[in-house]
């Protein structure tokens, strides 16, 4: 028999064995150190995430009740109101936060949100009350969302209560995508159609809604938006640019 080959010992079998290098393992305990560190990496972003968002919602609340102060006369008044607001904020907070998904939020859901609110869709008068029509749903950034839920509410309030849906009007609600990329932009309209004429609020009228809709989303998202006042009912448009933060103002 041929001596074995260089490299090669001979076992008692007579059959060659190869010598092969084991790869190194790492210690178990090094690799739990890294996922721990790494996980309290992640830990430390969702905290300071989490309190921006706490003091931008403190913020908002303090916008809304001294709002409310000022649009209403009693007690009972600021209370429906004020609840009212909050509630709307409160629907929002759970689209931004829902689960571990995080899934962004649309712009359907919202909208679906805030009319089930006011309560509809109701069942057979739905459709002939409310059209909403849509060539595509559209995620948004948390802090427009925010801000346009609460636009949404105020518009379906009003109009409930002293617009279309309270004198068996129609309100058309209608959005489509403009533009790509960075320039990528959502147009929002909202329509209601009366069948008698409504008066028009006192000079300067419209409340909170009119205010977020032609000073805050122009302001802090740069947004292009249009509110008047019809005989048949408000007509509104908002163009919000989908990559829209709170812009930085000197």
């Amino acid at each position: 028999m041929a001596p074995a080959s260089h490299g090669e010992k001979m076992k008692s079998t007579g059959r060659p064995t190869i010598r092969t290098r084991r790869a190194r393992r790492r210690p178990v305990a090094s690799l739990q150190s890294e996922a721990l560190k790494n996980e309290l990496g992640r830990l430390r972003v969702v905290v300071l995430e989490l309190q921006h968002r706490a003091r931008n919602l403190m913020a908002v609340i303090r916008t809304l009740a001294s709002r409310t102060m000022a649009e209403t006369r009693s007690s009972d008044d600021f209370i429906e109101a004020f609840d009212e607001r909050l509630a709307a904020l409160a629907r929002v907070q759970d689209l931004l936060t829902r689960g571990e998904t995080q899934a962004p939020i649309t712009l359907g859901e919202l909208v679906e949100a805030e009319l089930r609110a006011i309560g509809y869709p109701e069942p057979g008068r739905s459709r002939e009350r409310i059209c909403v029509s849509a060539t595509v749903d559209v995620q948004l950034p948390a802090a427009s969302a925010q801000v346009l839920a609460l636009v949404l509410h105020e518009l379906a309030t009003n109009a409930l209560k002293y617009g279309a849906l309270r004198h068996e009007g129609q309100v058309s609600i209608g959005w489509d995508v403009q533009g790509s990329g960075t320039r990528e932009r959502v147009r929002l309209e909202w329509q209601e159609t009366c069948p008698v004429a409504i008066a028009p609020p006192s000079a300067g009228g419209g409340g909170y809604g009119r205010e977020l809709i032609e000073r805050a989303l122009p302001f802090q998202f740069g947004a292009k938006t249009g509110y008047e006042f019809k005989p048949d009912g408000v007509h509104c448009t908002i163009d919000l640019p989908l990559d829209a933060g709170p812009q930085a103002r000197s």
